[in-house]
């Protein structure tokens, strides 16, 4: 029963990272590859606040200064400066200047997620509880989030520069091609 739970954890993880963090907060919020509604903004923010993405303003924004900054001192989750704080997701970060994130600020469901998303995690966490789906719903994609983000930050660059490594999109769907991402994004 146990592994079943797990197997199915890890399920709904890979497909909540993939529309909450990899498409919506990396490709979406941060790099603006695409359009989309107000409606699908919210799926994708929900989705990512259940893998532990936080607020969305503060993962962009870490984001963006880590590709204007790659791997120097600026950047706020570089291996080669921040050390293991990276894996760990533990790393801190300067104030960044208001021209990365002035578009962010604009957007009302941005806001709204970044004030008050604890407060529905919260609401979810408790209907997963009353549903019996807490471990495989909220628990385990939170865990793996918080381990695929902090792994494909530490492993995904090597002596200063971002690489391609394909196993990494086993715990970060659709990161493991970090170096062509740094060679296209933007």
């Amino acid at each position: 029963m146990i592994a079943l739970d797990i197997l199915y954890g890890y399920m709904v993880y890979y497909v909540l990272a993939t529309i909450g963090i990899s498409i919506g907060y990396h490709a979406y919020f941060s790099h603006r590859e695409f359009k989309s509604s107000p409606w699908m903004e919210c799926i994708m923010l929900i989705c990512g606040l259940i893998c532990g993405g936080k607020s969305v303003l503060n993962w962009c924004v870490a984001h963006r200064m880590h590709h204007l900054y790659t791997d120097t001192e600026k950047d706020p989750h570089s291996p080669k400066h921040k050390g293991l704080s990276v894996l760990f997701c533990t790393w801190k970060m300067n104030k960044p200047h208001k021209s990365v994130y002035k578009d962010l600020i604009k957007n009302p469901r941005v806001m709204w997620f970044h004030k008050h998303g604890w407060k529905l995690l919260i609401a979810l966490s408790l209907l997963a509880m009353l549903l019996g789906i807490f471990i495989e719903v909220i628990v385990i994609p939170f865990i793996m989030s918080y381990i695929g983000y902090g792994v494909i930050n530490y492993f995904g660059h090597k002596d200063g520069k971002p690489i391609d490594r394909m196993w990494l999109n086993l715990i970060a769907p659709g990161e493991g091609s970090h170096e062509q991402h740094h060679k296209f994004a933007d």
